[in-house]
């Protein structure tokens, strides 16, 4: 109800804001300056006459929403902004400096003269820095505009915490706080202007096509992880990527799943073989084009290499693990200690347990309807699924070929990062060898 009546009050005839009555006003007895219109000061004691102009900016939508700046004929150009701890939005005349613009945007703004201008868009802007290139999302375009304008609040929602002392600003990373990205002088007026560096929209066009060419390279891989192939060298000649905010359609088709099982804080193998997790998957509705219907996974918990075997039978099992066994033994020079699995038949039988037994191999079983005992398996066989569907479904590909997309997940997997091996992919972990030779 009080909100309703500070809705309903008329302007004050001092300050024109509609949320007290006069009696009430702030700048209320104070003198105001003919000049920037400001209270506090007369026009002969005015920082801003001369050769300076203030800015007044009013949204009409929220008459609270004044804020100032002060615009310095030395430093007025396309690229430079003045830091505002009032403006309510990012701003900037130059329609330049946009990657994307909504010019469907719409909405008014008012000058310290009182002249009403007009909001023609708003959108991103993408600038240089030593860190990599920073994108500033929600900027409007005033074409009016006098000075380009850096909302303080803005940025704060966006995580990044500025610190004003001595004669500077300070701007610290939105996610390592410790991190200084920029730090502004104060120049005369009192005015902290910042120059930025545009990346220009053919240069950005290129680095997001060649970021979406390597999510779709590796199997649809996400973009965080191919940062991190590039920022740790895991990678030769893999690009800077370029974090894409626009959705993959492949992606959202192929990624479509039930909540992930919790990661859970179980024992972790200290070398290679001392754990191996291994599960089936399948029946496929349509047989691959060798009439396979399962596959299954062995997944070295250690180095998380992957490997994947096809099979027309779940009673093929037994064979394709003595195959397996036989490869990685001969490979690492080590041996099998523990196989993990579920309770399924082809697994918990005689003749396989028999094997196990004879070969000293402890043979773990996950608890009846409880999958995530074997989480790691679950999760792997989830992924390759997803990257699998993802790649047929950005090729049309018939599914009679997902014995091949789902080969090409397991190999790309091997080569891209996982948190559960640090600064390594699970083929380094394995072997030594490097991710793509």
């Amino acid at each position: 109800m009080e909100d309703k009546k500070k809705q309903n009050m008329r302007p004050c005839r001092i300050c024109k804001r509609t949320n007290h009555l006069e009696k009430d006003c702030y700048f209320r007895g104070k003198p105001q300056c003919r000049n920037c219109k400001r209270f506090g000061h007369m026009e002969k004691d005015c920082r801003l006459k001369g050769n300076h102009q203030a800015n007044c900016i009013e949204e009409n939508n929220s008459s609270d929403q004044l804020f100032y700046t002060c615009n310095s004929v030395a430093e007025t150009g396309e690229a430079t902004w003045y830091i505002d701890s009032a403006a309510s939005n990012h701003m900037t005349y130059n329609k330049g400096a946009f990657q994307t613009l909504d010019e469907s945007f719409k909405t008014n703004v008012k000058l310290g003269d009182n002249h009403i201008v007009k909001v023609e868009g708003k959108g991103s802007v993408a600038i240089n820095t030593k860190k990599g290139t920073r994108i500033i999302n929600d900027v409007m375009y005033i074409p009016n505009l006098r000075t380009n304008l850096f909302s303080v609040g803005q940025m704060m929602e966006k995580g990044y915490t500025l610190h004003f002392g001595g004669d500077s600003c300070t701007i610290y990373d939105n996610k390592d706080k410790t991190l200084k990205i920029a730090e502004v002088r104060m120049k005369e007026h009192r005015c902290f202007p910042i120059h930025l560096q545009y990346m220009g929209r053919t240069a950005m066009k290129a680095q997001e096509d060649q970021s979406w060419l390597w999510h779709r390279r590796l199997g649809h891989f996400n973009f965080q992880g191919l940062k991190i192939l590039h920022q740790k060298k895991m990678m030769t000649d893999l690009p800077q990527i370029q974090a894409i905010e626009g959705a993959c359609e492949a992606c959202l088709q192929g990624k479509q799943h039930k909540k992930p099982f919790p990661s859970g804080t179980s024992w972790r193998a200290k070398a290679v073989l001392e754990l191996i997790h291994t599960d089936v998957c399948g029946p496929m509705r349509t047989p691959s084009h060798e009439q396979n219907r399962y596959f299954i996974l062995f997944i070295d918990d250690y180095s998380r290499m992957t490997w994947v075997y096809f099979m027309r039978e779940k009673s093929e099992v037994f064979k394709v693990f003595k195959k397996f066994k036989n490869l990685v033994e001969k490979q690492s020079g080590r041996s099998i200690k523990v196989l993990r699995s579920d309770r399924g038949k082809e697994y918990n039988n005689s003749e396989f347990n028999k094997f196990c037994e004879e070969e000293g191999i402890e043979h773990q079983t996950t608890v009846s309807y409880n999958p995530q005992q074997n989480g790691v398996s679950e999760r792997k066989n989830r992924t390759v699924m997803e990257m699998a569907r993802s790649m047929l479904q950005e090729k049309h590909l018939p599914k009679a070929f997902w014995a091949e997309a789902v080969y090409t997940a397991v190999y790309l997997l091997n080569r891209c990062p996982t948190k559960a091996v640090q600064n390594m992919t699970p083929i380094e972990a394995w072997s030594g060898q490097e991710t793509f030779s």
